[in-house]
């Protein structure tokens, strides 16, 4: 987990929820799991959330913990919260809010599994 102070925010890395290769009996997106969460320290409630897999099947959750940092955003300095996956992406997020750091983009996945499995339609990207 990672913690920044000032705003008063904790972001942890989530993991699949079990079983995280079958997913016929965990139907729907599995909201917040496999995601950056940003929790409000002093509460424990939740600031933001960005799904990285949805409806994971492949056992892609987070390696590490979010990183933060200060970098330039169209030429203005903005404290993010960037997130490396197994996959080798890394998703960047404005730390006070879900906003992205550059253009996402979703895209759509082929069905190649049983109905049974209840494989999400698309793939987040950044």
């Amino acid at each position: 987990m990672s913690v920044d102070e000032r705003r008063g925010l904790v972001f942890l890395p989530t993991s699949s929820p079990s079983p995280d290769f079958y997913g016929g009996s965990r139907p729907g997106d599995n909201r917040n799991a496999d995601s950056v969460v940003a929790l409000h320290a002093s509460s424990g409630t939740l600031a933001w959330s960005f799904q990285i897999v949805h409806h994971n099947i492949w056992d892609y959750d987070r390696p590490a913990q979010p990183t933060l940092a200060t970098i330039q955003v169209d030429g203005v300095p903005r404290d993010v919260v960037i997130q490396a996956t197994k996959q080798g992406f890394v998703f960047c997020s404005i730390a006070i809010r879900e906003y992205p750091c550059s253009r996402s983009r979703s895209a759509r996945c082929r069905k190649a599994a049983p109905r049974a499995r209840c494989l999400h339609p698309g793939k987040s990207f950044r």
